[in-house]
């Protein structure tokens, strides 16, 4: 009778602590990843409708003959991003759109102007 009691002992031991393993080894991730991968689309999603609220206000001045205006409204998302990557570029991406931005300052004194406020 002993042994019966020891063996089904060892048996509720043995299922609770696979159930605890599992619960913090798959089950607590797996939720953590899945509220981090919900914040990152959140993010995303903020980007992409800045990106497309300054296109909405670029193109109509552009599409009337305004581009100094358009220009000026695209600088400031320009200054920005310069702003917060240059220090910390992370992706081979910002490095490549951080060049292409000190490019078109160069060509474009709006932009070289934005660039250099943000420095300061």
């Amino acid at each position: 009778m002993k042994t019966l009691v020891a063996l089904v002992a060892s048996l509720v031991s043995l299922l609770v602590g696979v159930a605890l393993g599992w619960y913090l080894g798959y089950a607590r991730p797996a939720t953590k990843a899945n509220r981090e991968a919900i914040k990152q689309f959140a993010i995303m999603d903020a980007d992409d409708s800045m990106a497309a609220a300054i296109a909405v206000r670029a193109i109509p001045l552009i599409q009337a003959g305004e581009s100094e205006k358009a220009v000026k409204g695209l600088v400031r998302p320009i200054g920005m991003f310069y702003r917060f990557h240059k220090p910390r570029v992370s992706t081979e991406e910002q490095s490549n759109l951080l060049a292409r931005i000190e490019q078109l300052a160069v060509t474009n004194q709006v932009i070289a102007t934005e660039i250099q406020r943000r420095i300061e």
